[in-house]
C-alpha cells in the first residue's frame, strides 16, 4: 500500500451519497480523498492542489 500513501483523488460530484461511497473506496485502499460538490469549489481546490486524479461528474448543476 505504499505506493497509494500520498495520492490524492479530487471527486467532483453533486451526488453526495455517490461522491461518498467512493471516498470511502478509495481511503480504503490507501489514497486521500477531497470531495467538491461542484465546479467552483473544484476550481478553488484546484487553485491550491494538484491532484493525481480527478473523478469528474461532467453534468454538474451551473458549471458543465
Amino acid at each position: 500500500m505504499s505506493e497509494t500513501k500520498d495520492r490524492l483523488v479530487l471527486i467532483v460530484e453533486d451526488a453526495v451519497e455517490l461522491a461518498q461511497i467512493s471516498q470511502i473506496t478509495l481511503n480504503r485502499i490507501g489514497l486521500k480523498t477531497f470531495h467538491a460538490v461542484n465546479g467552483q469549489r473544484a476550481l478553488e481546490f484546484l487553485s491550491e492542489n494538484t491532484p493525481d486524479l480527478m473523478l469528474l461528474d461532467i453534468g454538474l448543476p451551473g458549471m458543465n
